[in-house]
């Protein structure tokens, strides 16, 4: 309900976190949320870094797509969420 009436209601960002994760200070932990919370107030979190210096070589005479692929999945033993991939 907290995040519905931040994010609809008012138009807040937020981002849940539990305070056993929290209080445990795991960099890995601290780090994730940063880029979650990155990406929700529109920051940029990866980057082609040869497409900032130069341009990236063709991959064929044909017109081309590349794919990339990202999985998330919800922590263990939570059932109301899915698996998703983008």
């Amino acid at each position: 309900e907290l995040k519905r009436i931040c994010e609809i209601d008012i138009g807040l960002v937020s981002q849940c976190c539990l305070t056993k994760h929290v209080f445990k200070m795991s960099k890995k932990y601290l780090a994730n949320v940063a880029l979650k919370i990155n990406v929700k107030v529109g920051g940029r979190n990866t980057m082609l870094a040869d497409a900032i210096s130069k341009s990236i070589p063709v991959v064929s005479d044909e017109p081309t797509i590349i794919f990339g692929a990202d999985m998330s999945h919800p922590h263990p033993g939570e059932d109301s969420s899915p698996s998703i991939a983008s």
